[in-house]
């Protein structure tokens, strides 16, 4: 967008957050908004804290909030296929009756769709860095 002069304003998805996009943007990355879950590799939830020192162990690096979230829908899918076999209704009716899943990427509650309700914040890429947005 910005070798084609346009200047619109920037909102991207949740893989924003990965290291390497904004590596690969450069100066491209500038000025972009995206939001995130609010994550915090320094947590002291056990189970944060356990994730996060299993993940350095096992690929020397920092784990991203994509990492966590996927982490955490495994094995939110693991523990469903565990208590209902391998039988997809049974296992989406489960996940939909979850209220509440203490997960690498910190609490997750659901509503009665079994859609997500996490804590989220708004990032704003700044000269490469990655700050969160306050009004």
């Amino acid at each position: 967008m910005k070798e084609l002069g346009i200047k619109k304003q920037i909102l991207a998805p949740v893989t924003f957050d990965d290291p390497q996009i904004i590596k690969l943007a450069g100066d491209a990355a500038n000025g972009v908004y995206y939001s995130r879950p609010s994550f915090n590799i320094y947590s002291n939830n056990i189970v944060v804290k356990k994730f996060v020192d299993n993940f350095r162990k096992t690929y020397n690096s920092e784990p991203s909030i994509l990492n966590a979230l996927g982490y955490d829908a495994l094995n939110l899918v693991i523990k469903e296929i565990k208590k209902y076999g391998v039988n997809p209704s049974a296992v989406k009716d489960g996940l939909y009756k979850l209220k509440k899943y203490d997960g690498a990427s910190g609490g997750i509650r659901f509503d009665n769709n079994g859609d997500v309700i996490k804590r989220l914040q708004i990032i704003r890429v700044v000269k490469g860095k990655l700050i969160p947005f306050k009004k």
